[in-house]
Order: C-alpha cells, then sequence, then structure tokens
C-alpha cells in the first residue's frame, strides 16, 4: 500500500502483501484485525482519534511508530510480530494493550507517554527489550510475560510496574527509572543478571518467592515503600550499594547460593533476616541501621561480616554462623548476639547500649567461641555460654566492665595434675607458659593452645593485667569464687615476672597458702611447723629440773664449811646428785600442747614453763606464724564459700 498523507478517515485492512506506510496522516481508525500484513507497518507524525487495532494480526516485516499520536487505545493482543516494534515520540492517550502478543524482533519503547495502563500481560519478546525515556503515568505490567533477550530500562518513570510471574532468560537492567507506586516482582524467574542503577522506589517493592540465577546490583537505590525479598532464591551474587531504605525491609525465608553484600547503605526501618539461608559470605559496610534489626533463626555458612555498621536501635542476632566479625561497629541500642557453632570476632567495636553476646548453651555443644575483642571498648557487653578460650582478651578496653556470668563455661582449665588444684586460665597464661614457661611443663600446656593460635609469646605482666580487670569484673557482680581463680592466676603471672626479693616473697605466699586460696596448704604448713617446733621444744626447749637446794653446816675441828645435799629419801649427803636431763619422749606431748597454744592463741600465751632460750624463739616464732597461716587458711576458705 503506498504512503498517504493528509487522509482524514479510516484505515481497514485484512491482507496486505506490502509496505503500509502512512505520513502525515489524520485518521480515525487504524485497524487490521486479525489481518496479515506481509511487509513493515510505518506510521509517521500522524493522529488517530480512536482505535489502533492489531489484534490477532500477523504482522511478518516491522512495526514503526514515530511521532504519532493516538486517542483512543493501542490493541496488539494475540498478534505476532516477525519483525521489530518500534515506538519513538508517541503519546498514547487510552490503554496500550499487547497481552498475550509475540514478537520475534526487537521491542524499542523510546521518548514516548502512554497515559493509561500499559498491558502487556502474557506477551512473548523474543528479542531485545527496550524502553527509555518513556512515562507510565497509569503503570506497565508484564505479568507472566516470557522475554528472551535482554532488557533495558532507563530514563522512564511508571507509577506501577507488575512483572509478577515473569521469566527473563536474559539481562535485566533499570537505570534511572522511577516508580511512583508499587513495584511488583513476584515470583518472577530471572535467568540473566538483574541490575538496578539509581532507580528510585516511591512506593513498595516487593520480590517476593523470585528466582535470580544470576548476578543481582541494586547501585544508587532509593526505597521510600517497604520491600520484601521474602522467599526468594538467589543463585548469583547480590549487591546493594549506595541505598537508602525508608521503611520496613524483609529477607526473611530467603535463600541465597552466593555473597551478600550491603555497602554505603542506610535502613531507616526495621530490618528483618528471619529464617534466611546463607550459603556464602554476607556483608555488610559502611552500613546505618536507624530502625530494629532482626535475623531471628537465620543460617550464615558462609559466614556474616559487619564492618563499620552503626545499629542505633536494638538488634537481634538468633542465627547459626561459621564465623562472625563485627569490626568498627558501634552498637547504640539493646542487642542481643546469639550465636551456634562459629567463631567471633569484635575488633574496634563500642556496645553503647547493653549487649548480650550469647551461644547456644550448654545442651548445644561447646561453641567455638570468642576469638577476638581487639581495640574494642567492652563496657556493656555481657558474655554468656561463649568460650573465650581462644580469645586474647588484654587486646580489648575496660575488661573489668565486661559480665562473664558463666566463667566455668567460657575459659580453659589448668593442665591435670594430682598435685595442684584445677583453675580458670586466659589464652595470655596457656601462651606464655606453653612458650616460655618452666620447660618440664610446657608440652602439658601446649595442648591447651586452640589451633590456629598465634606462636607468639605474651609478657607476664600483660596477663597479670588481664586477670586483674577480669577478677575485678566478677568481685563487681558479687561472684567471689570465680574471681578467686583468677586473682590467683593474677599473682602466678605477677611471679613469674618478679625478679629478687619480690619473686622471693611472693613464691613463699605461693607455697605456703597459694595467695591465700589453698586452705589446706596453709594448714598443712601450720601442721609441719607445730610439728618440727614440737619436735624442737621436747628436746632443747625445757629446762631441766632444778638440783635440790644444798643444806651448809660448819662442821670440823678448823670450822670449814660442808655442803650437804638432802637425797629423796630425805638423807643428807655430802655427794652432789648427777645433772638432771630432759626425757624426750616424755617431753613430746608437754611440748605439743606448748606448741600448739602458742601457735593458735593469740592474746593468751601457753600455760608457764620454764623454757631455755631455744624454747622461748620458738615461742616467738609460733606466735608469729602460726595465727598468721590460720588467717591464710581462713581468707582462702571464704574465697571459696563467699557468694
Amino acid at each position: 500500500m503506498p504512503a498517504r498523507d493528509d487522509v482524514h478517515d479510516e484505515i481497514r485492512v485484512t491482507e496486505v502483501h506490502g509496505d503500509v506506510r502512512v505520513t502525515g496522516a489524520a485518521l480515525s481508525t487504524l485497524s487490521m484485525r486479525q489481518g496479515t500484513a506481509k511487509g513493515d507497518v510505518r506510521i509517521r507524525r500522524s493522529s488517530i482519534t480512536e482505535d489502533v487495532d492489531f489484534e490477532a494480526a500477523t504482522l511478518e516485516g516491522d512495526i514503526v511508530f514515530d511521532d504519532l499520536e493516538v486517542l483512543g487505545s493501542l490493541q496488539l493482543n494475540n498478534s505476532t510480530i516477525a519483525g521489530d516494534f518500534r515506538l519513538k515520540n508517541c503519546t498514547f492517550r487510552s490503554e496500550f494493550t499487547f497481552a498475550g502478543a509475540t514478537i520475534r524482533g526487537r521491542f524499542a519503547l523510546r521518548d514516548s507517554r502512554f497515559l493509561d495502563h500499559a498491558l502487556l500481560e502474557h506477551a512473548t519478546a523474543q528479542g531485545e527489550l527496550q524502553v527509555s525515556g518513556v512515562a507510565f503515568p497509569r503503570g506497565i505490567s508484564f505479568r507472566r510475560g516470557v522475554c528472551h533477550g535482554p532488557v533495558r530500562i532507563d530514563r522512564s518513570e511508571a507509577t506501577g510496574l507488575d512483572f509478577a510471574e515473569a521469566t527473563f532468560n536474559d539481562s535485566l537492567d533499570f537505570t534511572d527509572a522511577t516508580f511512583a507506586d508499587d513495584f511488583d516482582l513476584d515470583r518472577g524467574t530471572y535467568f540473566g543478571p538483574v541490575t538496578f542503577r539509581r532507580v528510585a522506589f516511591t512506593g513498595s517493592a516487593s520480590l517476593t518467592a523470585v528466582t535470580m540465577l544470576d548476578t543481582a546490583d541494586f547501585t544508587g537505590c532509593t526505597f521510600h515503600g517497604d520491600v520484601e525479598y521474602d522467599r526468594g532464591t538467589y543463585q548469583g551474587r547480590m549487591r546493594f550499594e549506595d541505598c537508602s531504605f525508608e521503611q520496613e525491609v524483609s529477607f526473611s525465608q530467603a535463600l541465597f547460593q552466593d555473597h551478600l553484600r550491603f555497602s554505603n547503605v542506610t535502613f531507616h526501618g526495621p530490618v528483618t533476616f528471619q529464617e534466611g539461608l546463607f550459603r556464602s559470605a554476607v556483608v555488610f559496610e559502611d552500613v546505618v541501621f536507624e530502625g530494629p534489626v532482626f535475623f531471628n533463626f537465620a543460617h550464615f555458612r558462609g559466614g556474616l561480616v559487619l564492618e563499620r555498621v552503626t545499629f542505633r536501635n536494638e538488634a537481634r542476632f538468633d542465627m547459626v554462623a561459621d564465623f562472625v566479625t563485627l569490626k568498627r561497629a558501634v552498637l547504640g541500642g539493646a542487642s542481643a548476639i546469639v550465636v551456634a557453632g562459629g567463631r567471633i570476632s569484635l575488633e574496634e567495636c563500642v556496645f553503647d547500649g547493653p549487649t548480650t553476646l550469647a551461644g547456644p548453651g550448654r545442651g548445644s555443644g561447646t561453641p567455638r567461641g570468642l576469638i577476638s575483642v581487639k581495640g574494642s571498648d567492652l563496657t556493656n557487653l555481657t558474655v554468656t555460654d561463649i568460650g573465650l578460650r581462644r580469645c586474647r582478651l588484654s587486646e580489648g578496653h575496660n575488661l573489668d566492665k565486661m559480665i562473664i556470668e558463666d566463667p566455668a563455661f567460657s575459659f580453659e582449665r589448668t593442665p591435670w595434675t594430682r598435685r595442684w588444684t584445677a583453675r580458670h586460665v586466659v589464652l595470655e597464661e596457656v601462651l606464655y607458659r606453653a612458650l616460655d614457661g618452666p620447660a618440664g611443663r610446657r608440652d602439658d600446656w601446649s595442648r591447651l593452645l586452640p589451633l590456629g593460635t598465634g606462636r607468639s609469646g605474651v609478657d607476664p605482666r600483660r596477663a597479670a593485667r588481664t586477670y586483674r580487670e577480669l577478677r575485678k569484673g566478677l568481685e563487681d557482680s558479687k561472684n567471689e569464687p570465680d574471681a578467686a581463680d583468677f586473682y590467683y592466676g593474677e599473682m602466678e603471672m605477677r611471679r613469674a615476672a618478679a625478679r629478687g626479693l619480690e619473686r622471693l616473697l611472693l613464691t613463699a605466699y605461693w607455697l605456703t597458702s597459694g595467695y591465700a586460696l589453698r586452705a589446706s596448704r596453709a594448714l598443712a604448713f601450720l601442721a609441719l611447723l607445730v610439728g618440727v617446733s614440737t619436735a624442737v621444744v621436747a628436746w632443747a626447749g625445757f629446762s631441766p629440773p632444778s638440783t635440790p637446794p644444798a643444806y651448809v653446816a660448819a662442821i670440823g675441828a678448823q670450822g670449814t664449811p660442808q655442803a650437804f645435799w638432802i637425797t629423796p629419801a630425805g638423807e643428807l649427803t655430802a655427794r652432789p646428785p648427777a645433772k638432771a636431763a630432759n626425757d624426750f619422749r616424755s617431753n613430746l606431748l608437754p611440748a605439743l600442747v606448748y606448741c600448739a597454744e602458742s601457735a593458735t592463741v593469740v592474746f593468751r600465751g601457753p600455760e608457764q614453763r620454764t623454757t631455755t632460750l631455744v624454747g622461748r624463739w620458738c615461742q616467738i616464732v609460733l606466735r608469729i606464724l602460726g595465727p598468721l597461716l590460720l588467717g591464710l587458711a581462713a581468707l582462702s576458705l571464704r574465697g571459696r564459700v563467699k557468694r
């Protein structure tokens, strides 16, 4: 059909073997319903006051509408277009319907306006689909459509977009687009990469139960309404960068096979990752959560990394994770982090609000626990059911402000030995004794080193400071028995670092009473002291019996004095009696009583008995050391039973 200019009538055809070209026309109707066109259909610089009806038509060439205004509807329902379908600078004031149509060539909409609904439901586009600079004030629907080629939508605006249950076998790209109402991709399938660049979602965005088999990239997007990614399956990498979420965001029951990354993102509303399964790493960096955050029953098989993240509201993490890393994170609200099965790292973190770090509990096995608190301010942090065996606590700040609810669960115990009582130890002491301690026991301590622990030694003074801060924290929480263990460790590290007289005094303190924490040792030394003193006093401490007084009389012609002694029988004799000697066996019991009284009676001395200089010195030593050892034993018992 030849080109027609300035025609003011309608065109109705059913079969055209050549091209259809209309230029500069004002038509009432253009109809090819159920018709066939062997060539191209090209309409330029024209207006149509009523409908353009190509419903159920077979068009073997290209369809080109350029600078066209249609007051009625454009209907291509169930039509087949073998070539391209191109619109440019067109205005459609009524419905644009493409339901059930098939386009084998390229589908391109450019710089056009669709003032009513644009319906492409159940349509099939086998080539490229491009929408550029197009406005859809009433929205666009591609529900249950299929697109085999790449899709690109840029510089376009739509009140709403409905791509629910659609299938895209190639890439899908939204760039510089604005959606003023709901955005619906529910239950869609995307085989190629999906990209959203600088897209504004004024209404809600729903990607519920979608399947994305390639990458998904959201860069520079703004979400003003609620966003749902619930029950979706994402097999490629997914990234959110320079994005803002104004309302609630949900990733509940979603499956992520590859990496998920949030970078420079702000969440103003609640965020939920409930029952999500993440098979690769999940990374949040430079992210701000203004609202509450919930990771309830989430499973992070590839780990969770939170770097330079700020939580201004409550945060709840109840998850299973291979590892959790918080670096330069700020937790401003009441937070709870419950992690099962993985290791946890807290580096340069600040806990402005009360925060609980917990494991799965005793019934779920021992978690690998906390491995680092380097540079973190541990004020407001409570640790419960979390292992601290791999953590150098000395690298944290305000360790005494951290609350450890169950040290027996969190810390390693000293290697078993018959001679010494087991106690809780920190990693710093284990490293010192395994690498720099006495050679005879290094192997025993080396068995306590966790796998992967660095082999660098530790200054015992640093370990002593760690014990001191832990002890203070437990004492402040009224946990005296466990604080006693850390006091013992503190004194052990002080003794290891000491030199000269200080080391000698600390060694004596350790040997005699276990730093006033081992009552049995103090009592044993008291018994030893009394026993040795008893033997000394029984041997040489008592004065022998006095010689009977002499009777002197002047007898003899010359008046020479003569001395006489009274025998036990009452007779006088000039022969002096033999010097009395101490009987060791007979003195043992009196000596034991004497020494026991000297060692245990503070304000009253033992029963008076004549003693030698040796006995008096034994009494002095017993009066000093006895009460001291008794006091150390009492302190030891108090430290173990006080609550």
